[in-house]
């Protein structure tokens, strides 16, 4: 699984390497590392969530993994979409922060930061899979996938450039967790999506409309200084927004197991 992953990660530079020069290899990595900033959330998660997964798993308690899931799932996309919308309304100014040249990327980081928000989206259905018995449906997905990846690379790379790199990762990405969510929803019956998502509704708006106004107003200012004080008001109004109106019954014992766990942490660093 980690060879594939590699391949799947690794395969898009080495082929733009391949058709195309050094420049286009610098661009399209710069504009991937900053995509793969946006499932910071989720990676977090994964580590904290996979125990509970086969703990859960191997004792039988489905109700209480599904609606961690959910929950979990929900506010993974709800702290990714601040900067997912960040990536999306500074891309220009963003990519020229490298050097003028860099600023071609900017489509780059268009595409890979939308193949995330599926990614986010979906949340921990790859370790859903692999810590509940399932590890061959999950490696079948890989196997096809990074096939799938290395074959759109090398039809559309001599196409279409970087951008072709970009699309056939992306289309990749959101095949696979699509994919992994339909394995999840059929052996395991879990699936994310409940009513209470609309509840995200009004703190993502309050923090879209943040970086927008930004985006809009402080356009003559440093580029770095107006995306670095925007994504941190937006993420304040986004909590303030959520704190007020966005939480229900689980979302609260969620973020009361959270806080212990982390005044637990302080307090034992003391």
């Amino acid at each position: 699984m980690v060879f594939l992953q590699f391949l799947m990660g690794q395969a898009d530079k080495i082929l733009i390497g391949f058709y195309l020069n050094a420049r286009e290899v610098g661009i399209y990595a710069v504009a991937m590392g900053l995509v793969a900033f946006v499932p910071s959330v989720l990676q977090a998660v994964n580590q904290i969530f996979t125990p509970t997964i086969a703990e859960l798993h191997a004792r039988g308690d489905h109700e209480l993994l599904r609606r961690i899931f959910q929950t979990l799932t929900k506010w993974i996309l709800g702290l990714t979409i601040p900067l997912i919308t960040m990536l999306l309304i500074f891309a220009h100014p963003l990519m020229r922060i490298f050097g003028r040249d860099f600023e071609a990327g900017w489509s780059v980081l268009v595409i890979g930061t939308l193949g995330e928000l599926i990614d986010c989206g979906v949340g921990s259905v790859g370790f859903l899979l692999l810590m509940s018995g399932n590890e061959r449906r999950l490696l079948r997905i890989q196997m096809v996938m990074s096939a799938g990846i290395v074959g759109l690379n090398l039809f559309l790379i001599p196409r279409w450039g970087i951008v072709g790199a970009a699309v056939a990762s992306t289309v990749t990405n959101i095949i696979t967790n699509l994919w992994c969510l339909k394995e999840v929803h059929h052996v395991l019956g879990l699936f994310p999506y409940t009513r209470s998502y609309y509840r995200l509704l009004a703190p993502v708006a309050g923090s879209f409309a943040v970086l927008w106004l930004a985006r809009s107003w402080f356009s003559a200012f440093q580029p770095a200084v107006v995306m670095g004080v925007s994504v941190i008001l937006a993420y304040a109004v986004f909590g303030a927004i959520a704190l007020l109106f966005g939480l229900d019954a689980d979302d609260r014992l969620l973020a009361g197991a959270v806080w212990t766990r982390l005044r637990g942490g302080v307090s034992g660093a003391r």
